[in-house]
Parts: structure tokens; sequence; C-alpha cells
């Protein structure tokens, strides 16, 4: 289990130097590797239908997540892609998401399950805590869900976001999370990270233990989490559970141990 020293011993860290020049060529390589064994996912768990709508990274758009939702839609998920272009940051986009959900919610009567890489994740996770009732589950993705400020970002990325959004890492986070951004939602959530990530130290994209949050580690990069197999199949089984049946991941009972690192 996590303890909460692991939450908060992150202060300050970023991800390793190492991790971060490799970000590149480790996502090419999980691209090429979903690729070989695309034919052979198809027995991962199967949906209900029920609508997913999947948030993208900074400066990420929908191509970032075609791979992930065709993924989901072929084991019989009702994916949707966030129709706002590139993932910005902004008030402005923040807000033109929140008008999309309420729509979505509108339109289909019946609990939506949120997806986010990255920022996508943080944008996801305040959504569920403003409406709780109007979403099914939340899964993130490298997410920087456990810090209230920006020390666990790579210093490449936070000057980026702070020329794209015209905010400072922390003025951005006070906007977005009035309240403590690590504390549970009071929706069932799962926190997928890597130890490799190379733009978000992994003890920032962790959940707060609680009975209804969890967190997966997987062997991978931070871009690649999108096209990463055993990131895309435990996605599945998290969206896969009925709905008011929620449990958390069996690691053992996945079939594939060896693609999830025993972290307990």
């Amino acid at each position: 289990m996590f303890e909460a020293t692991d939450v908060v011993a992150h202060k300050n860290s970023t991800p390793a130097l190492w991790h971060s020049i490799t970000e590149g060529g480790r996502t090419i390589a999980e691209a090429v590797t979903l690729s070989t064994l695309w034919p052979y996912l198809n027995t991962t768990a199967k949906g209900d239908g029920h609508p997913v709508l999947m948030l993208p990274g900074f400066l990420g758009g929908d191509a970032s997540t075609a791979v992930c939702r065709a993924f989901l839609k072929r084991q019989g998920f009702n994916t949707l892609p966030w129709l706002l272009g590139t993932n910005t940051g902004t008030e402005e986009i923040q807000n033109a998401l929140l008008k999309r959900f309420l729509r979505l919610r509108d339109n289909y009567r019946q609990p939506i399950s949120l997806v986010g890489h990255s920022l996508g994740g943080v944008f996801a996770r305040e959504i569920a805590r403003r409406f709780p009732h109007d979403v099914r589950l939340v899964v993130t993705l490298g997410s920087p869900i456990a810090t209230g400020e920006g020390e666990s970002v790579s210093g490449i990325v936070r000057m980026l976001f702070e020329q794209v959004s015209g905010k400072s890492v922390e003025r951005a986070r006070a906007a977005i999370l009035p309240t403590d951004p690590g504390s549970p939602t009071g929706v069932p959530s799962t926190a997928i990270f890597s130890r490799g990530d190379g733009v978000v130290h992994w003890r920032g994209c962790i959940e707060q233990e609680s009975p209804s949050t969890e967190n997966i580690e997987v062997y991978g990069s931070h871009c690649g989490m999108v096209v990463n197999a055993s990131v895309l199949c435990a996605v599945a089984d998290r969206l896969a559970q009925p709905i008011g049946q929620w449990q958390k991941f069996n690691r053992s009972a996945s079939g594939h141990c060896m693609w999830y690192p025993n972290t307990h």
C-alpha cells in the first residue's frame, strides 16, 4: 500500500533526467508494441456500451487519444472525443469542457466515465468532484493529481504550460483546484502511473488510499500511456465493472501479472 509519506515525499522532485530524455523513443516503442499485440488483446474486458469521455493531456487533442478510443470502442465502450481542439489548460478550455460534459450528461441521462491523460486527468477528477452523481468512475493516466503546486512536473513542460496558458502552474492550480487536489473525489477513481514517467514524477500521480481509490503501476513512459498495451487493458478492466459494483484491480486475476509490478 502507499502511505501518506509516499504522496508528500515527491515535494521538489521532478522526473529522472534519463526518463525525460528517453520519453520520445519509449513512446514510439510502446506504439510499435501495441500494433504487434493488437490482434491478441480482443479478450480484454468487454464494455456495456456506457459513455466514456476521453480527455487529452496538455497540448494534446483528440488525435492523441484516438488509438485508446479505438481500442475501447472495439471492446464495447461508447468512447467519446472531447471535441475542443488542443488542450492548452486555459480557463476557456476548462469552461468549454464543463459545457461539453453537461451536454453529454443531459443527452445520455446516465453516469459518464471519464478517462484523462496527464492534465486531462486533473480536469476529470474535478468534474467528478463537482458532479459525483453524474460520473460513473474516473481513470487518470500519469496525471499530476497529488500535489497542489508544480514541483512534480518537468521544467520544460512547466515552462511550456506557463507560456501557453499565460499563468504560472501555481495560479492555474489555484483556479482549477480550490480544494486539496489529492483528496478523494467521492467517485471510484483509478490512477495509472509509471515510475519511468519522464514528464511527471510518479509520486505526484497517485491517489490517496481509500475504499474508492486505487493505484495501478505500469511499465512505460508518460506520453506513451495512451498507446501502452498494459494501460489500455487496465483501463478496459476498470470501465467494464458493473455500475455500483466497483472493486479494486486484481493484478493476479488479470492474466498479465508481468505487465503490472507488484507495488503492495
